[in-house]
């Protein structure tokens, strides 16, 4: 993951702390009740982390963040729905909303999030679907990359019409298109980047596997300093509930 996001260099630049958790066998319970994953106790065990991290390291407890990809961005949106009172903000690259997990919470607790999810993903399909596995598992579906967004919209009660709206276009297969959502409260408390021509990857990232397998690394959008910038905006709300 280090490897694939570059995020540590950037920590050094701007002071922040960038850990690299691993998931049991390689994989993180993130509520999608796939086999032999949905005993695994993952909430607890960040839980446990982010204790262990602030007896060990003088962090700011406002400002702790989760990012991933693919099974990684569905685990932060999942830590987003149940770890509402320690997650200030998350980044899901390449993982979109599943359709079997979503946040149980009665009165939402609005947690921002930014997507980065390429139209050519051949993994998670951007227009929405049956998730591909490359070793014949069944990982579920997933709704499409406008669901997505407004389901978060919902969530976080946001502006259902964009506060902001950019694109740049390189060619027909290149390019990106960025939507930013707001509401009275939390300033762009949902950000969407549509990647053309992007696969299951970081963009600006490291091509970490087979491009015939998930696509290629875009090199004309950097994901992670825009993560950061958008993390730093976001500390923990106010509103969210405290538990020790």
């Amino acid at each position: 993951m280090e490897r694939t996001c570059g995020l540590s260099t950037i920590a050094d630049a701007h002071s922040f702390i960038a850990v690299y958790p691993d998931g049991l066998n390689r994989c993180w319970n993130d509520g999608r009740k796939i086999a032999g994953r949905e005993t695994q106790d993952d909430i607890g065990f960040i839980r446990t982390l982010v204790k262990s991290v602030t007896l060990e390291l003088n962090i700011d407890p406002l400002r702790i963040y989760a990012c991933g990809i693919s099974n990684g961005g569905f685990f932060s949106q999942y830590l987003a729905c149940m770890l509402n009172d320690k997650i200030a903000a998350i980044a899901s690259v390449a993982a979109s909303v599943p359709e079997s997990a979503v946040c149980q919470s009665p009165v939402p607790v609005p947690v921002p999030i930014i997507f980065f999810l390429g139209d050519h993903d051949p993994v998670v399909p951007y227009q929405g679907g049956q998730i591909r596995s490359l070793l014949g598992e069944n990982k579920g579906s997933v709704h499409s990359a406008v669901q997505s967004a407004n389901y978060w919209i919902r969530h976080n009660q946001c502006d259902r019409q964009p506060s902001a709206e950019f694109a740049k276009n390189f060619g027909s297969q290149t390019g990106f298109e960025c939507k930013k959502y707001g509401s009275a409260e939390i300033e762009d408390c949902v950000v969407c980047y549509t990647v053309y021509g992007g696969g299951h990857t970081w963009p600006g990232g490291t091509q970490t596997a087979p491009a015939i397998l998930v696509g290629p690394v875009v090199k004309f959008l950097e994901a992670s300093p825009i993560i950061w910038e958008f993390f730093s905006a976001h500390p923990l709300r106010p509103t969210a509930s405290v538990k020790s």
